[in-house]
């Protein structure tokens, strides 16, 4: 992993524990391939 990826890593990692902590957000987790998995579904 490239230094720039570790530090935006470091840096969502905050974001996410700002509006866990902070916030009192529920954090469902990346939902990167979920996204995608509905793009292929409605794509049939």
């Amino acid at each position: 992993m490239s230094k720039i990826n570790q530090l935006e890593r470091i840096t969502q990692n905050r974001v996410i524990q700002l509006f866990r902590q902070d916030l009192g957000y529920v954090y469902l987790g990346d939902l990167h391939e979920a996204r995608a998995l509905i793009r292929r579904k409605t794509a049939l």
